[in-house]
């Protein structure tokens, strides 16, 4: 490693970092799952058109108990959604609380490496280097920076531990590899 074009970075997360990181990390499922949303809104206004615009059609609908049976099933899983909506925050909360609380090393010093052709990441327990190129891409936030290993493998680097120029020494070796093409910004 050239001493002089690395930067060595120790940085110790929180229950904010690592809750930030998960939200971070959600965001791309959500983003994957606004066409299916769109469309359960749109069949479910083309149900409430047609029972509303045709009498035979509301006949059926409330008639049939087959058609009951299936409305009480769409109704549930409907509350089911909203549910999990609600509660979603409180247990991105609860995971991050128990990384860190179960997961040794996560809440002592973690030491990054940005070196020209590795990032570096060493805790109590674990070294380990990965070259720039085979990273999976990176997001970040205002409050932290995500460099991803695979789609839920991370390494979360809390933006507040880092001058200015390291920050931009990382998004740059992260840009300059084969994980820019994947890269992520909110």
């Amino acid at each position: 490693m050239n001493a002089v074009a690395d930067e060595i970075v120790t940085v110790s997360l929180d229950e904010d970092d690592l809750h930030a990181a998960f939200r971070l990390l959600g965001r791309r499922n959500r983003k994957q799952a606004r066409p299916l949303m769109l469309l359960a809104i749109l069949l479910a206004m083309l149900i409430v058109l047609l029972l509303a615009a045709f009498p035979g059609a509301r006949f059926a609908f409330f008639r049939s108990p087959l058609l009951s049976a299936l409305s009480g099933v769409a109704i549930f899983l409907f509350l089911v959604l909203l549910i999990v909506l609600a509660i979603t925050p409180r247990l991105l909360r609860r995971a991050a609380r128990n990384t860190l609380a179960h997961h040794p090393g996560m809440n002592e010093p973690i030491t990054h490496t940005i070196a020209s052709e590795t990032f570096g990441i060493r805790t109590r327990y674990s070294d380990a280097a990965y070259p720039w190129e085979r990273l999976h891409g990176w997001r970040e936030d205002d409050r932290i920076m995500l460099v991803l290993l695979t789609h839920q493998l991370f390494y979360v680097v809390p933006k507040r531990m880092l001058r200015p120029d390291q920050l931009e020494l990382l998004r740059e070796r992260l840009l300059g590899t084969g994980s820019a093409n994947r890269k992520a910004r909110p």
